[in-house]
């Protein structure tokens, strides 16, 4: 099966989800790996160490049948014990320290009192948790061989969770560097399609222009004149055309402008708003019979942004809004206000539309996702880019309830009216 194809969905490609969890699949598994082979040096050391000591005391057990002075016993501890590579300590029947080695804070020839007083600890400690090995003779038990793993047992159970740390490093980089990429390619495809879209809308908008410029003059002189009977005028017609011409050079100049660092300015975002509601209200359906779009403006709502594109940008919102409504009924209403002490102004756009699933709230503003069956997915992605990437912005989703209300809102730096003297 090949991971590495790609599936249309909704009219653009998409990696399937299938490869995604191939790889986060592989790289657990690999790390899976890493675990399961340490684990496995940790077992093998600690069986090392286990048999070294019983097969120490088994020695000594021998050496006692055999000689039983305290000289074999020294020889035992300093030939063997004492070259021990793990910390041992060597009691007697009665659980009493006489002999220790490796000890990581005691010497091996020190017998204060300190001393012994932590030698006692590790003592308890090494029988709580790996027990003791007796030295036995005649049948009873004359000594303790007590042990405590090496310190690179120790270190190896500390790997796993340094592997799991390093993989999951690895995993996290290798996912935002691949979503950056996306991103990237995404962000090129855009500004293409913006420029091309614009290069291609600009010469039949002039020409379009320069023939309404035409009319208008022979509508002047005489030429033109509407014919009676006819429902409008021919120069209401042409002024009509002409808005509707100056609006599709507006389109294509927003276009334009994609990809490109836009100027920014101090508007009255009121004024900006109240230009865009005007023009959804004229063209309501059913001349806005049953739909209303209402608007409370703010006082002295000022920010630093570039018309055209904040503009598109509600544009988008409202007519977001306008497709949830219900054909023949329902209402947006838009709102603004300073927040945060004056320091920010905000916008909110409301209607009472059939509101978005909770499932997919988090992808409304993913490139190319789309509810609607001709949706290209862009207009809540662009508006984000314009906010946050042009205008040092906030948009987002603030909260959407089935039939009852569905709020964006839109955070923008307030902007003070500068000074004289910075007029000048």
């Amino acid at each position: 099966m090949n991971f590495f194809h790609l599936r249309q969905s909704r009219g653009y490609l998409t990696v399937p989800g299938l490869f995604k969890s191939f790889i986060l699949l592989g790289t657990i598994a690999i790390a899976a790996l890493f675990v399961i082979y340490t684990q496995f040096l940790i077992n093998e050391l600690q069986d090392n160490v286990k048999r070294d000591v019983r097969m120490w005391a088994k020695l000594w057990e021998l050496a006692g049948a055999e000689d039983s002075s305290p000289r074999l016993n020294a020889v035992i501890f300093e030939e063997i014990i004492q070259k021990a590579y793990f910390p041992i300590i060597v009691t007697t029947a009665d659980m009493e320290p006489v002999l220790w080695v490796r000890i990581s804070d005691v010497a091996d020839n020190d017998g204060s009192a300190a001393a012994r007083a932590r030698i006692s600890e590790h003592k308890i400690r090494m029988l709580e948790e790996n027990g003791a090995t007796p030295v036995t003779w005649n049948g009873q038990v004359i000594q303790y061989i007590l042990f405590d793993y090496p310190p690179l047992v120790q270190q190896l159970q500390i790997m796993p969770i340094v592997e799991i740390a390093v993989v999951a490093v690895f995993l996290i980089v290798g996912f935002l560097g691949f979503r950056n990429i996306q991103r990237s390619e995404q962000n090129n495809i855009w500004v293409g399609m913006a420029k091309e879209t614009a290069h291609q809308l600009g010469t039949p908008i002039s020409s379009l222009l320069g023939w309404l410029e035409v009319m208008r003059e022979d509508v002047g002189s005489g030429k033109l004149a509407s014919h009676e009977g006819c429902g409008a005028d021919i120069e209401t017609i042409i002024k009509q055309m002409r808005n509707d011409v100056h609006r599709l050079d507006q389109v294509a100049c927003r276009f334009g402008q994609i990809g490109s660092v836009p100027e920014t300015s101090r508007h009255d975002l009121n004024q900006l708003l109240s230009e865009r509601v005007d023009y959804f209200r004229s063209r309501l359906p059913q001349g806005g019979k049953g739909v209303t779009i209402k608007f409370e403006p703010g006082e002295d709502i000022y920010a630093e942004v570039n018309p055209e594109l904040f503009g598109w940008v509600i544009e988008n919102l409202l007519r977001n809004s306008l497709q949830a409504l219900n054909g023949a009924s329902g209402g947006i209403e838009i709102k603004t206000e300073k927040n945060k002490g004056g320091r920010q102004v905000s916008i909110t756009v409301t209607d009472n539309g059939v509101g978005i699933p909770p499932k997919i709230q988090k992808q409304i503003f993913q490139t190319g996702f789309s509810t609607k069956k001709r949706g290209w997915g862009l207009g809540l992605p662009l508006a984000r880019r314009i906010v946050q990437g042009y205008h040092r912005g906030r948009i987002e989703l603030k909260e959407s309830v089935r039939d009852e209300r569905t709020i964006f809102q839109i955070d923008l730096d307030y902007a003070a009216e500068p000074e004289r003297g910075e007029q000048e």
